[in-house]
């Protein structure tokens, strides 16, 4: 009588196998007689595609497409942006964008929408925000997030690729996750040859599809920026966004004392990734008092 004895070794190093990775498990087979002495020795591997395994070269095509649309990326002089937009509130409401940027922790950004308006101004750690309603507008919030779609490739992993061709164009479609976010993935085409980032579209929940649209696109300080920008949701454009000017310009300082009355925030995070789930996982909201110029601030964390 013969017994077999399996010993099973801890799965080994993930391998590329013609361009696919797959991840190899290997088992020490031993046959042993009744007496004890080994008589065969087997040493088997069977392999498996791994999850959530990248492509390397779909990987370096999303970086580079996002950092040549990227306006903030290795920027080297100040510039001002002028946009006009229409956002779809009630009703069709049109309005205009100005933001005048130094550096990433320096610029000042006024929005006007009907009789909506608002001036943020960064310095350093802290953000001060002035508008004269109690709240702003989602669809402001869209608008900046829109205009700042290139901006947070950090974290962001290509699952898959799928070539296609539209209008005779040929385009790459990525399906991008964050990592370590628990979200659907987007779908980001872009053009094969230009790498001129074409669209953005996901889901939100509860029962939206949401896309994002990039067209017109201009060169500038070494960039490649749209001067057309949509967001649909459910297939209605909720926001059209039009580049009116983008110029390099002397960024006047002055511009960084904040306004009378400014809310202010201390800025821990980037707060723009091209996935819209991500969250900063704290942040300190402060609203000064003129009466005795002491500061009143709130934690707040995500629900």
């Amino acid at each position: 009588m013969s017994v077999t004895i399996y010993h099973q070794l801890r799965p080994q190093t993930t391998l590329p196998r013609s361009g696919v990775h797959e991840i190899a498990k290997c088992y020490h087979v031993v046959a042993d007689e009744e007496a004890g002495n080994p008589t065969t020795t087997l040493f088997l591997c069977s392999f498996s595609p791994l999850l959530g395994a990248t492509d390397p070269g779909a990987q370096k095509l999303l970086v580079t497409a996002k950092q040549q649309a990227s306006l903030f990326h290795d920027q080297a002089s100040p510039f001002q942006i002028d946009v006009d937009f229409v956002a779809q509130i009630n009703a069709p409401t049109q309005g205009h964008l100005t933001l005048k940027w130094e550096a990433k922790d320096r610029w000042w950004r006024k929005i006007v929408m009907d009789r909506f308006e608002q001036i943020e101004i960064r310095n350093g750690d802290r953000l001060y925000t002035s508008r004269n309603t109690p709240f702003t507008p989602v669809r402001i919030g869209e608008l900046i997030s829109l205009l700042q779609f290139a901006e947070g490739s950090a974290g962001l992993l290509v699952k898959k690729q799928k070539q296609r061709v539209e209008d005779g164009v040929e385009i790459t479609c990525l399906q991008v996750e964050r990592e370590n976010v628990k979200a659907k993935p987007h779908e980001v085409c872009v053009n094969s040859a230009s790498h001129e980032i074409l669209r953005d579209e996901w889901p939100e929940p509860p029962d939206e599809r949401r896309k994002e649209q990039y067209s017109d696109y201009f060169d500038f300080g070494g960039h490649h920026y749209p001067r057309k920008l949509q967001l649909l949701v459910n297939g209605n454009v909720v926001i059209t966004a039009n580049v009116q000017d983008l110029t390099t310009t002397v960024f006047d300082q002055v511009l960084l004392l904040p306004p009378k009355g400014a809310m202010t925030s201390l800025q821990r995070y980037e707060t723009r990734s091209a996935h819209k789930d991500a969250r900063p996982d704290v942040s300190t909201v402060c609203e000064s008092k003129q009466t005795n110029g002491r500061h009143h601030c709130r934690h707040d964390r995500p629900d």
